[in-house]
């Protein structure tokens, strides 16, 4: 019979044992981006990520050898700890049984320990014993946590990445997103979910505004009615001071409708207000901001856009400069917060600008 063991070890860690335990049962495509000089591609080959008998296929370097893994995954909830059970691969070439299994262990309510056990039994008696394997999950675990909590985790990182720029007097945001496919064929259809799997968080925000767009295109029975109102709402809410990125003859009878609509819509449409003081769960939020999902603090607006409307549908009103009138933000705050930018350059005071926008409604 061949020689087996088994190898235990403990790595400490910070944080919570449910977020790594969560991180290794349902994130492992997260691990090529954060410890790309381990991990260098994880793919489910079938079941889901986060299921119960699922087999991944991992892409790894050990001991500066690049080499693949295929496992069988089983979660154990109640203990947060994730099995890999070998099933072929370059480390199956030399071993029978190759099991590891990862056990996340509270031990304060910041520290925790990483609990690493390899059972393993050799193919021959001349096999190697898998001590370089040991070394390497070892390390794999100890640098995910360094990414996750080491010096330089707590910088923001961009939600999206764009590059914007100016064409033929039009501003652009070209959005950057990374699909796990070979090959980019023409009629991609971008609408499809599948497209989302595997996918990082700034991929998938990226084609969010692509999809969004696509399924309302898909809904609106007359386009270019549709994009003639959604001017003249974008250019009411800059005015109004009410505008955040991304919302003549006017489209008149729609645009009565969307202030309308909007006066209407908590009474109707059943959707919850967010308010910490009457939602407990609201108060956990670090940075609340209300968006176009449900614009409550700005139904003030909202009354005087239907208001002017409905005299302009009476003929009380000879023209629509009065829907645009600016908002008087010194008049309507008693106290605001004033940035003062300087840079040397035309093009710099742009991009400061933009960026001490940017990192105001980050923080």
């Amino acid at each position: 019979m061949a020689t087996s063991g088994t190898y235990v070890t403990e790595v400490p860690l910070k944080g919570s044992a449910e977020k790594h335990y969560k991180r290794w049962k349902n994130e492992n495509h997260l691990f090529p981006d954060a410890i790309g000089h381990h991990i260098q591609g994880v793919t489910v080959h079938d079941g889901e990520w986060d299921s119960h008998g699922s087999i991944k296929i991992w892409d790894y370097t050990c001991d500066g050898k690049p080499e693949v893994f295929k496992e069988r995954r089983e979660n154990d909830d109640e203990n947060m700890a994730v099995t890999l059970r070998g099933l072929e691969g370059h480390v199956m070439e030399q071993l029978k049984v190759y099991d590891v299994i990862f056990q996340f262990i509270q031990k304060s309510p910041s520290d925790i320990v990483c609990k690493i056990t390899m059972i393993w039994e050799k193919r021959t008696d001349d096999s190697p014993e898998p001590i370089n394997y040991m070394k390497f999950v070892k390390s794999v675990a100890a640098d995910m946590d360094q990414h996750v909590h080491g010096p330089g985790a707590d910088i923001a990182i961009s939600m999206l990445v764009q590059d914007t720029f100016e064409l033929n007097g039009v501003s652009i945001d070209l959005l950057y997103a990374k699909l796990p496919l070979w090959i980019i064929h023409e009629d991609l259809d971008l609408a499809y979910d599948s497209i989302l799997q595997n996918a990082d968080e700034q991929t998938v925000r990226s084609l969010i505004g692509y999809r969004v767009t696509d399924q309302i295109f898909r809904l609106v029975p007359n386009i270019q009615s549709f994009r003639t109102t959604l001017r003249c709402i974008r250019h009411w809410a800059k005015k109004r001071g009410v505008y955040s990125n991304g919302l003549h003859s006017l489209a008149m009878a729609q645009s009565h409708s969307f202030f309308a609509l909007y006066m209407k819509k908590g009474s109707f449409l059943g959707l919850q207000v967010w308010d910490p003081r009457r939602i407990p769960k609201d108060t956990l939020h670090k940075m609340p901001i209300i968006t176009h999902a449900y614009p409550c603090m700005n139904s003030e607006s909202f009354r005087e856009g239907k208001k002017v409307c409905a005299a302009v549908e009476a003929n009380e009103a000879d023209q629509w400069d009065t829907l645009f009138e600016p908002f008087a933000f010194f008049e309507a705050y008693k106290h605001y917060l004033q940035i003062s930018i300087s840079a040397s350059s035309v093009d710099d005071q742009k991009k400061s600008g933009e960026a001490g926008l940017s990192h105001v409604s980050e923080s």
